[in-house]
Parts: structure tokens; C-alpha cells; sequence
């Protein structure tokens, strides 16, 4: 579930476990602006204390997929919550769908 995002990244609760400096490769729908994926790799800043969650910090997002990200955030609270399509490391895909 995404928590919050922003053009750098976003925090979020998932799966897990997830630990500070692990890479995930991302994918989510921003809703009302197209059915379009963001793809994007992060870095963890941080995690929660269950290892379930954290946030991260974009380290590979297109300018097209950043300036999508930045649209959405504009439409302020009329906007739907982001649909997690997944996330992965090494062979392992976690999934879930977010709420707002």
C-alpha cells in the first residue's frame, strides 16, 4: 500500500521484509491520469520497524514518468490512491493494492 509519494519517492507498507539501502524495482498506476505503469528502482532510506514497510528514494524514474508523478500530486486530494502493481527483488515480486 502506498502511504505517500512524491517526485523523489514515496513511503509505503508491504510484504516484506524490506531493509535500509535494499534496491526494489516498482511498478504502480497513478489513477485518473492513464493506464499507464510508472516503472521506477528505488533505494530503502528507511523501514519500519516490522520490516514491512519504509520509504525510498526514486533512483531510476523516466522524466516522463517523474513529470506523470508530479501531475497526479497536483490533483491534490480529488485523486484516487495509487495502485501498487508490484515490487520487486531478486526472483521475488510482493504485491498489494493501495487505500488513501
Amino acid at each position: 500500500m502506498v502511504i505517500d509519494i512524491s517526485e523523489g519517492g514515496l513511503s509505503f507498507q508491504g510484504g516484506g521484509p524490506f531493509w535500509k539501502h535494499q534496491s526494489l524495482r516498482l511498478r504502480f498506476l497513478l489513477p485518473g491520469l492513464s493506464s499507464k505503469l510508472i516503472e521506477a528502482t528505488g533505494e530503502m532510506l528507511w523501514a519500519n520497524r516490522t520490516g514491512k514497510g519504509g520509504g525510498l528514494r526514486f533512483v531510476e524514474i523516466s522524466d516522463e514518468a517523474r513529470n506523470r508523478v508530479r501531475q497526479w500530486i497536483s490533483m491534490g486530494e480529488s485523486a484516487e490512491a495509487p495502485s501498487w502493481a508490484g515490487c520487486c527483488r531478486g526472483n521475488r515480486e510482493t504485491r498489494a493494492r493501495s487505500t488513501r
